[in-house]
Order: C-alpha cells, then sequence, then structure tokens
C-alpha cells in the first residue's frame, strides 16, 4: 500500500509524494509545494488510491538524492577521488537498477544544485524527486533498499567531484536582446525589481517569470529553462517560453512596462537609446494596489501634504539628478493607534506569538480567533470594541478537520465568520487549464490585498505557522525578510487589519527573548508587537504569556492560561462520534508584572539548582501537555516533537513511568495494522475492555 511506502520515508523527515502505479510520474500538480511528511496527508493519499508509487523529494533544508544513470557509478566516484561514501540510506531503481543515493542538504549540496550529466548521474537537489524504495514498475520492477543506515551528510569531496563533471548550460544565441548603456548595473536593477534571478551561465539567468508570478512547470515539474534573462555585460534580454503566459514573445522593455504597475520606475539609464524622459514616462502606468497606492499624476492630491526638495545632486556618470524630497513635521497629522486587543494585539500591524512547541500557542490562537469573531471581551478584561469581525486564516501544520476546527468549536467561534485559506487557484486565459498553488505571502500579496478591500468585514488575518507563508523567501535573510514584511505591513496598514502569526523559537537558550525568535532579526523589527509563550517556571500545569516587544504601548502585564481538554458531542460537530479536544482558561486574575526576559530567566535559575532533575521535570511537563491536546500519540511522532525541545527517548520513557500513578500512559503496539507503537491513555471502561482482551489470549498487559 502506499502509505507503507510512504509512512516510514516520513517518519525519517524525507518528504513524500503519490506517483501513479507502476510508473514514474507524479499525479499531483504543483507538487514541489504539496511535498510532505504529514501523516494524514499521507493517509489522504492512501484512500485515494493505495497503489500509488511513492516519490522522494529533494528540497534545500531536506534531503538530496545522487541519482545514478549506470550501474558502478559509486564505486567508480571512489576511484577517481580516493574517498569512500560513508554509510547512508541507497536504494536500488526498479529500472536500471543503478543507484539512489540519499543525503542529508548542507552548504557544499545546496551550492551545487540541481545538476545533470546525461548517462552518467542526476543531482536531484531542490525540487527534484525519484521514486522511492517499495514502489513498483509495469514490468515487475521494484525499487529496493540497497542500504538501510540513516540518512548521511553530503560529503565536501562528492561536491569538487560532481562540479568537475557537470554540463555548463549552453550559451544563448548571439544577438539576443538590446546593448545597455555604459554604466548599466544588472545587481542594482534586479534588486530595485525584486527579481529572484537563480546563477546564471553563460549570460543566461533563469528566474521565476513575473508574469506569472511563479515558476512555469513542465510535466508536473519546475521548468528553470521556461523564463530567463539574458545578460552577458553587454546585452540584455528576456525571454518567456511558456505559449500559455502573457509573457510569452515580450522584450525586455515589455518586461519593465510590467514591472513599473507595483514598483517605481527604475532610476538608471537602461538603454543608451532610451532617454532618461521617456523611461520615467513608463510610471504613468496605472499602479497596482499593493504595497503602497499612490495617486495617478491627473488625481487630485490635497490630502497629501506637499514633498519639498532639500537637496539635489547630479550624477555625471548616469546624467540623472537626485533630489532629497522631505516632508515637514508640521504637515504630519498625528493618528490614534489601534489595537484589537488593547496593547497586545495591533489592529493594523503584524503582531508575533513566540514559543517552543508544547506551549498550546495554536490553542491559544484559536482563542484569539473565536473571540474576534464573537465581538467578545479579551482574557485580561479589556473592551473589543469593534465587534464580530471575520477571520482570513490558513495552518500548515495542524490537521484542520481533525485539531483546528474542533478547536475553534470548543472556544466558542462563530464559524462562518472564519475563512480558511485553502490554496490560490491560477487559471490561464482562453480556457486554459487551472493550476493550483500553496498560498504564499510573496507571490500573492496583491491578490490579498484586493480581498482585503472587497472584504472589508474582516479584521483579522491568523497564519499558523507565519514562517509557512513566505514561499522562497529566506525566513533567515533580512534582505528576503524587510521588504516582504514592510510591504505585508502596508497592506495591513492601508485596510486597517491585523495580522497574527506564530513563529518558533531557537535553540539558544542563553539569549533573551527577541534574540530567541527563529528567523532574522528583521521578522520582530517590523512586528509591532511580540508576545513570548512558555512553561510558568512556578506551576507545572500553566503557560504564561508574557510581553517580549511592543512599540506602541508601555509594558502590559503577563498572563497565565492553561489548557483544558474537551469532549465536543456529535450532536454539535455533526460527526459520527463524539470528538475529543481542548480550550484555553485564563487566570482571572487580570495578569501580573513580568516580561518575556523575566520569565525566561526564572526558568533558566530553575534549571541550574537542580539539573539532573531538569529533563525528568522537562519530560514530565512535556507527556502532560500532549495528552491535554490528545488520547493518544504515535511513539514516533511524540520521539519527534520531544528531540525539537531537546527531550531524549529514555527521558520520556521514564516521564511516563513517573507519570503512572497520575495519567496512567499505555504502550498500544499497531504493528499488525502497519502503525508502529501508540502511546494511549484509555478511560476506564476502555482500559478495563483491553485488560480483558489481552487476558482472553494469555498476553500481560
Amino acid at each position: 500500500m502506499f502509505k507503507d511506502r510512504a509512512l516510514p520515508l516520513a517518519e525519517r523527515g524525507i518528504p513524500v509524494i503519490p506517483v501513479l502505479p507502476g510508473e514514474k510520474r507524479c499525479v499531483l500538480e504543483d507538487w514541489p509545494n504539496r511535498a510532505t511528511i504529514d501523516r494524514d496527508q499521507i493517509e489522504k493519499w492512501n484512500l485515494e488510491n493505495p497503489l500509488y508509487n511513492v516519490g522522494c523529494v529533494g528540497q534545500p533544508d531536506g534531503i538530496v538524492i545522487l541519482d545514478c544513470d549506470k550501474k558502478g557509478l559509486m564505486r567508480q566516484i571512489e576511484e577517481e577521488t580516493g574517498h569512500r561514501f560513508p554509510r547512508t540510506m541507497i536504494v536500488k531503481s526498479g529500472g536500471k537498477g543503478a543507484a539512489h543515493v540519499y543525503f542529508r542538504q548542507n552548504d557544499w549540496s545546496r551550492k551545487l544544485g540541481n545538476r545533470k550529466v546525461p548517462g552518467l548521474f542526476d543531482l536531484q537537489s531542490i525540487d527534484k524527486y525519484v521514486v522511492g524504495p517499495g514502489s513498483l514498475l509495469s514490468d515487475g520492477g521494484e525499487y529496493r533498499y540497497a542500504d538501510d543506515s540513516p540518512i548521511a551528510e553530503f560529503p565536501q569531496w562528492l561536491t569538487d567531484w560532481i562540479e568537475s563533471k557537470s554540463v555548463a548550460d549552453k550559451p544563448h544565441a548571439k544577438g539576443k536582446g538590446s546593448e545597455v548603456a555604459e554604466h548599466f548595473d544588472f545587481d542594482k536593477l534586479c534588486t530595485h525589481y525584486r527579481l529572484e534571478v537563480e546563477s546564471g551561465k553563460n549570460g543566461k539567468w533563469p528566474l521565476p517569470c513575473p508574469f506569472k508570478g511563479d515558476w512555469h512547470t513542465n510535466n508536473g515539474q519546475i521548468d528553470k529553462g521556461a523564463t530567463c534573462i539574458f545578460y552577458d555585460g553587454e546585452r540584455l534580454g528576456f525571454s518567456c517560453l511558456a505559449t500559455s503566459c502573457s509573457g510569452c514573445g515580450k522584450s525586455f522593455g515589455d518586461l519593465i512596462h510590467f514591472l513599473n504597475q507595483t514598483h517605481e520606475p527604475y532610476p538608471c539609464v537602461i538603454w543608451p537609446q532610451v532617454s532618461d524622459a521617456e523611461a520615467m514616462s513608463w510610471a504613468e502606468v496605472e499602479p497596482a494596489d499593493i504595497p503602497s497606492e499612490k495617486p495617478k499624476p491627473d488625481e487630485p492630491t490635497t490630502d497629501e501634504p506637499e514633498l519639498i526638495e532639500y537637496s539635489s545632486q547630479y550624477d555625471t556618470e548616469n546624467t540623472v539628478t537626485r533630489s532629497l524630497m522631505v516632508l515637514g513635521g508640521d504637515q504630519i497629522k498625528p493618528e490614534k493607534f489601534e489595537w484589537l486587543w488593547h496593547r497586545r494585539i495591533a489592529k493594523n500591524a503584524i503582531t508575533l506569538m513566540v514559543g517552543s512547541q508544547g506551549v498550546s500557542k495554536s490553542v491559544v490562537g484559536c482563542d484569539i480567533i473565536a473571540r474576534t469573531t464573537r465581538g467578545n471581551n479579551w482574557p485580561d478584561g479589556a473592551e473589543n470594541p469593534w465587534g464580530p469581525m471575520d477571520v482570513l486564516c490558513a495552518f500548515t501544520e495542524d490537521h484542520l478537520e481533525q485539531t483546528v476546527i474542533p478547536r475553534l468549536i470548543a472556544a466558542g467561534a462563530d464559524r462562518k465568520r472564519i475563512h480558511v485559506i485553502r490554496l490560490v487557484k491560477v487559471t490561464q486565459d482562453e480556457g486554459g487549464d487551472a493550476n493550483n498553488h500553496k498560498f504564499q505571502l510573496k507571490a500573492h500579496l496583491k491578490l490579498l490585498a484586493k480581498s482585503l478591500r472587497e472584504h472589508p468585514e474582516v479584521g483579522l488575518i491568523f497564519l499558523d505557522p507565519l514562517t509557512g507563508f513566505f514561499g522562497d523567501a529566506d525566513s533567515n535573510k533580512d534582505k528576503d525578510m524587510r521588504p516582504l514584511l514592510e510591504d505585508v505591513s502596508a497592506v495591513l496598514n492601508k485596510y486597517n487589519v491585523a495580522l497574527v502569526g506564530i513563529t518558533h523559537i531557537n535553540k539558544k537558550a542563553d539569549l533573551d527573548a527577541v534574540q530567541r525568535t527563529l528567523g532574522a532579526s528583521s521578522i520582530t523589527g517590523v512586528a509591532r508587537a511580540a508576545w513570548q509563550f512558555t512553561r510558568d517556571p512556578r506551576d507545572k500545569t500553566k503557560r504564561i504569556m508574557a510581553g517580549m516587544k511592543g512599540n506602541n504601548a508601555p509594558e502590559t502585564t503577563a498572563l497565565r492560561y492553561q489548557v483544558v481538554g474537551d469532549m465536543l458531542p456529535s450532536s454539535v460537530t455533526g460527526a459520527n462520534e463524539d470528538i475529543e479536544t481542548c480550550h484555553v482558561v485564563w487566570d482571572e486574575d487580570g495578569g501580573f508584572e513580568a516580561t518575556a526576559d523575566d520569565i525566561l530567566k526564572e526558568l533558566r535559575d530553575k534549571r541550574k539548582e537542580k539539573p539532573e532533575d531538569t529533563k525528568q521535570a522537562q519530560s514530565v511537563e512535556f507527556l502532560r501537555a500532549r495528552f491535554a491536546e490528545s488520547w493518544q500519540w504515535r511513539t514516533s511522532e511524540l520521539y519527534r516533537l520531544g528531540e525539537v525541545e531537546g527531550l531524549s527517548v529514555d527521558a520520556l520513557k521514564r516521564a511516563r513511568h513517573a507519570l503512572a500513578g497520575e495519567l496512567p500512559i499505555d504502550v498500544d503496539d499497531r504493528r499488525n495494522q502497519h502503525q508502529g507503537y501508540w502511546w494511549v491513555v484509555w478511560s476506564e471502561d476502555r482500559r478495563r475492555e483491553r485488560l480483558d482482551e489481552a487476558l482472553a489470549v494469555g498476553d500481560v498487559m
């Protein structure tokens, strides 16, 4: 069955996709963005067709596969380099019988990217896949494990060998494009228009098609040769080969006209035959609705203060004049800063919910969504002046039907006011096929802005986690994050909509709260408010929401909360049986004086007091929190979540025994169902039934 092939791979951290039975072809559109290790999604694909083969997808932060095109290539590489391959996962292909060698990505492999030498190998690195073990071809060929060792890191010495063998891209034809001006700067132009060109060879620079807003695909795979900029230091051109795309046949000049709909015109000369006046006149193209809409030249501007030329300078090299334009402070009208939740969630900006796994940030998020849809007051007693509002939300980590919706019901949300983004549908003109894409802030911000304009009833956008919607923008690089989040903030400010995003922390426990936020510093820098969610160092049953940043408010009290279990009757949910879930209960004391740094310091000090007991206490608390969310957990998933928090398998096993009197956790062997082991907290009735069943077959429970 498909899940029998896919689940063991997903448990090893390998993103998988369904592949047609007996074939090597993926059945999904936009499969690079849909590759997953999520068990629920794999189960769904299994229900669609249990005979699917499985594909293993290379991703920059995941795995890379050396796909050998001939037998004996590994031995040849070892002989040529004098190095031996490390022990790692190797699969014998069902076609040629050659090896698929799996490695974990690192800087060396990411530097190489996708490489190909016909008849020798393919390096499947970024949005490429190979057919995985257990898959069958129509001729009977089977993909089998040759070595089931843990996946090793990509060797540096292999990088050198692959670079020496790789075939360079063919140079583009002479005469492609037009001659550029003497002082033209290609990098500056790309930065100005935010063109994400990839490393070019022989003057050919692949990039996502600006007209489409994404990469073009060919047979379900990204085609990085479909859209390119040509620049060899002398000539500049553009080519899009996708005949169904509006960019097909367009010149670089057409591209500039198109980009000027959403950007300021490029201020420097590109081609010597185009005058500055002509280039600047392109600004009269009607601007799009993001990130900060400016009036067209013929529109009245009486509501806006006039900019004054403060100083100017003539650039002799580029023959342009640059002027510093300023706005008088006495011309700027003060405005009141508005809050969705007073001094905690900004009404027209980004607010972060930051914390490690296990502190129930998502459950708190459901409580915030519910209060927004009902217009209820906030947990600290603050009034909600806005009344009921709609919420636009998206989730990538929690199962929608089994986890998110039950939590929202338990929190009392008005589900008619909740709108969950599932995908972005892209339909080509002239009756072309529709393509589905994952929603991304970077690629689809213009569409989001239009949605907010057309639906003014939306008061909150909730993204869980925020980093799941950055697309190809690198969350660890300020040069990617700051312009993206500033554009998002401009849209939020324009439509007076709050955005709450969940994000995680790094493992550097000695840093302060802001520095522990995962990703680039500009993520917290652009946010107007940020809250740290942690365990309560004084009460193991509770969690704390403490302020770590509040640009427009004085320090605000910290709040305590705990997560309690719920049983939703089928009469409420419409399901076939009752559903277990959970909700947040807030302390009614109105909060207490403490910052996120205060709480983190107390947690660090507590760990130092009894270092031998720290992991045990953390493990016990971890299990309490997990089983407050669900009555059963697959052990591999528990171990994975525990590892994220620095908890070993042995520590979790000891914690299970330590909780025996308070929270009896049984081990349920489901290997006969191909589901492995589970840890389960049975109801008393079911526990007795299980015991009777075990005794009836002579087993001991």
